[in-house]
């Protein structure tokens, strides 16, 4: 079935730099089959003569039955059909294959790609390398290049670079994984995440995601305390250790009890009317207080065997008079 694509989109809307459409019209660029056929065909209406001419020779260069293969996918769209039955190209009885390689590879494995995944101590470093290519060579880079070029490349500023990556064949839901989860990727890589279902299939995708756009979300509107983390956030971890050893001495039913027990306190303290208490939402807390509040969170959530999450809130919120919306954030 075929997804979203990125690259494919971009062509689609137009206003691409001449270098990148006369690339994709030499067939270099050479993403999956389906893209590169309709990148192709668009090309052959550009309003430059020389990229439409190459275009057109790099179709002619696609042999029949190639095509023919193509077309029998159950999956090739309308319009490609068309083009092809104007071309008196049938549909053979299989389909192809390979539905993730080109039709036409005019481009050689560069050596410069293939040798980024083994970068020694005397090889000049795989960011520095990009740093030094032109566009159409981070865009090369991007579809063709490494699993390292990706995770550099997909947050490039230019949305085409990072369109590439989304596209290329190479990429894997572990790297769109990582990708959900970086603070640093601009919001259209997000959004093309988040459209395809195949993607939004994979839980720790789905996770990442959410997680990350409630960080964008509140980092925005300045929620979110820096400080507050870098100092809770190692001290829980030493706590949950601390607890995760202790559960091992006490039996079972002493932990779902304290589990009960917490969970009870929990609830009562939400629900406890406020009174005149006001969020302090720009006092900054003691260091000491925050270090003691991660460790005893941290050894409750290691003991007990669950998230912190129903803890820190009404810890934070109550206990310190944070605004609500901060313990999320």
């Amino acid at each position: 079935m075929i997804g979203p694509t990125p690259l494919l989109d971009l062509f689609r809307r137009g206003d691409l730099a001449r270098d990148v459409r006369l690339l994709a019209a030499q067939g270099t660029l050479a993403p999956r089959a389906h893209e590169q056929l309709s990148i192709l065909i668009l090309l052959l209406n550009d309003p430059d003569r020389e990229i439409r001419a190459v275009a057109g020779q790099t179709l002619d260069r696609i042999p029949e039955e190639t095509l023919k293969g193509f077309l029998a996918r159950s999956d090739v769209s309308a319009d490609v059909r068309e083009f092809l039955a104007d071309r008196n190209v049938i549909p053979a009885e299989m389909p192809l294959v390979e539905v993730d390689d080109p039709l036409i590879d005019t481009d050689l494995e560069d050596p410069d790609l293939a040798a980024a995944d083994t970068v020694e101590g005397g090889r000049e470093a795989v960011d520095q390398r990009i740093a030094k290519m032109s566009f159409p060579q981070r865009l090369k880079a991007a579809v063709k290049g490494t699993r390292e070029m990706r995770a550099i490349l997909v947050r490039d500023p230019n949305k085409m670079i990072s369109a590439g990556v989304l596209s290329s064949p190479k990429l894997t839901e572990n790297e769109v994984e990582s990708f959900a989860r970086m603070a640093n990727v601009s919001e259209d890589v997000l959004r093309i995440i988040g459209s395809n279902r195949a993607w939004m299939k994979n839980y720790g995708v789905v996770v990442g995601l959410t997680s990350l756009l409630g960080v964008l979300r509140h980092r925005r509107a300045g929620h979110v305390r820096l400080d507050a983390a870098l100092t809770i956030g190692p001290m829980a971890i030493v706590g949950a250790l601390l607890g995760s050893v202790a559960v091992l001495r006490v039996s079972g039913r002493l932990q779902l009890t304290a589990f009960a027990i917490v969970m009870l306190l929990a609830a009562v303290f939400m629900l406890r009317p406020q009174g005149d208490r006001v969020p302090t939402s720009g006092r900054r807390r003691p260091l000491p207080l925050l270090a003691a509040l991660g460790l005893g969170v941290g050894f409750l959530t290691g003991f007990l065997g669950v998230g912190g999450g129903f803890l820190y809130v009404p810890a934070l919120a109550l206990l310190l008079s944070c605004p609500s919306f901060h313990p999320p954030a």
